[in-house]
């Protein structure tokens, strides 16, 4: 495993605490808005990027799609299958029914890849990443990778209109299988924008004009976020200026990324990082923690206005979502630790009696 890269973990962080805080807010308020135009699309631009920085050679496909299966399908097959016994333990217990059409839902759900609840990220880097390995995009020029990204940004553009017009019309058989696809592709689009930005680097390097033109656009990038509302990946809606959401996605992730690299030449910011480093982990468990974490924060009170109490609120919720999840990271690291020294005192105790 390469060194890891401080402000890229958190840059990470920053988008998984904007993440939990557009789940627990109930409005469009201006910080989820913004959050929705990068926030998801700053991961797939960040791990192209370290691909291409850390790619020495062309690795066997066989071994790219057991590494990639390894870390990102068994945990959604993991947690989709703890989400489905949660979702029938909870209506047995509160309602005394199967529930038999939810669970066929999901079922259908997890076995499409469209994914439960937040699961849908893992199924749709993965299939990002096999596109970009298996379609041979990093041995194309820089130019043609960027006439791929171009023209699959205007297909989904034009698939994200159409969908949006037919949608309450198509079943879920053909609309789940249909959100998979299109949302691998989106993720490909970004990881490849990160792997054109790597190669980028490496030429042209990141110099004073570069690093200021990529503050300039992060700024343009809040302006121009508030001009595109109603943004959901996970339901295959860019906004209401289709456009305008891949190109504050580009804008917000650089942005951001240089941002923190200027700021982590005078100092680090820890939590951040360790959100980052655990960014997969919060992604997955954080959904559980929403329901609690809003009841204890007093945001079950209805409220229609968006008034500085809201704020509070939202921010007091995602607060306790990190300590909780902090938490149970500190246990399961612990659990991680006992279980890796019992096995290498079994090991070095099976050679000393050899």
């Amino acid at each position: 495993m390469g060194k890891r890269i401080g402000y890229l973990d958190a840059a990470k962080g920053i988008a998984m605490l904007i993440i939990i805080w557009g789940h627990v807010s109930d409005h469009a308020d201006m910080i989820s808005v913004w959050g929705s135009s990068f926030k998801l699309s700053i991961f797939f631009i960040i791990s192209g990027f370290l691909v291409c920085r850390s790619r020495k050679a062309v690795p066997e496909k066989k071994a790219v799609f057991k590494k990639l299966f390894k870390s990102l399908m068994v945990p959604y097959l993991i947690f989709s299958l703890i989400w489905i016994i949660i979702h029938v333990s909870k209506n047995l217990i509160l309602y005394g029914t199967l529930a038999a059409e939810d669970n066929i839902d999901n079922i259908y759900a997890v076995l499409t890849l469209r994914g439960i609840s937040t699961l849908w990220f893992l199924p749709s880097m993965f299939i990002g990443r096999l596109i970009f390995e298996f379609s041979g995009s990093y041995r194309l020029k820089v130019w043609k990778q960027c006439a791929v990204c171009i023209g699959l940004t205007a297909i989904l553009i034009i698939l994200s209109i159409a969908f949006g017009m037919f949608k309450k019309t198509m079943s879920i058989w053909i609309t789940y299988p249909f959100l998979t696809f299109v949302k691998g592709i989106t993720a490909y689009v970004f990881f490849l924008s990160g792997w054109i930005i790597g190669k980028s680097e490496q030429k042209i390097g990141s110099g004073k004009l570069t690093k200021f033109l990529c503050i300039f656009g992060f700024i343009l990038n809040i302006i121009l976020s508030m001009f595109n509302r109603r943004v959901d990946m996970n339901y295959f809606s860019f906004g209401v200026h289709p456009l305008l959401f891949f190109v504050c996605g580009l804008l917000g992730s650089v942005g951001l990324i240089v941002l923190l690299q200027a700021l982590y030449s005078v100092s680090r910011i820890r939590l951040t990082e360790m959100i980052g480093r655990n960014s997969l982990f919060f992604m997955l468990t954080h959904p559980f923690m929403l329901k609690a974490a809003k009841i204890a924060s007093g945001m079950f009170i209805h409220e229609t206005k968006l008034t500085g109490m809201y704020y509070l609120r939202c921010f007091i919720a995602v607060v306790i979502i990190i300590i909780a999840e902090m938490v149970i990271l500190y246990f399961r690291n612990r659990i991680i630790s006992f279980v890796k020294n019992k096995k290498n005192r079994s090991v070095n105790s099976g050679e000393k009696i050899k």
